[in-house]
């Protein structure tokens, strides 16, 4: 027996054979939660299975990344592994001791307050876990040699 043809419904149209995928406009891997895409079969070119990326407009931001950068995303912020925030690359501060005339700092970190996200700060760098050896002459304060041996950097986030 035939059936009508308004009743002949095909596997795709019902709502149970279709799978959602969305968008991903920024080509990372990772979709844009709010541009789901419904389709039969695989997924359509330029969509994905995931609704994960946090910025779908900056191929840089998406779960996981590992990269810290100095400037905002695409969309403004600083959440470049879609943490849920910006996680400094250091907020940790360069402690200087005076040593028999001597000035050292024992780790990296910033001068005195870590700078937020895309603003610059004084930071010292130590190599290794040698302590940098910032002066031999008499000081009166490490404070004043690690100002001159510090480099103004730019706080990076991800």
């Amino acid at each position: 027996m035939h059936q009508p043809h308004h009743r002949r419904i095909s596997a795709c149209a019902r709502a149970s054979a279709r799978n959602r995928y969305f968008r991903d406009s920024d080509g990372d891997g990772f979709g844009d939660a709010a541009a789901p895409v419904d389709a039969c079969g695989g997924s359509p070119s330029g969509s994905v299975d995931n609704a994960d990326d946090c910025c779908d407009r900056d191929a840089r931001a998406f779960p996981g990344e590992p990269t810290y950068y100095p400037g905002v995303t695409a969309c403004g912020g600083f959440d470049y592994d879609c943490s849920g925030g910006a996680e400094p690359f250091s907020s940790a501060i360069s402690v200087c001791d005076n040593f028999i005339s001597t000035c050292f700092a024992y780790f990296s970190g910033w001068r005195s307050q870590a700078p937020s996200c895309g603003q610059s700060g004084n930071f010292v760098t130590v190599a290794n876990s040698d302590p940098l050896e910032l002066c031999t002459a008499n000081v009166a304060s490490c404070l004043e040699v690690q100002a001159e041996e510090t480099d103004v950097s730019v706080q990076t986030c991800k």
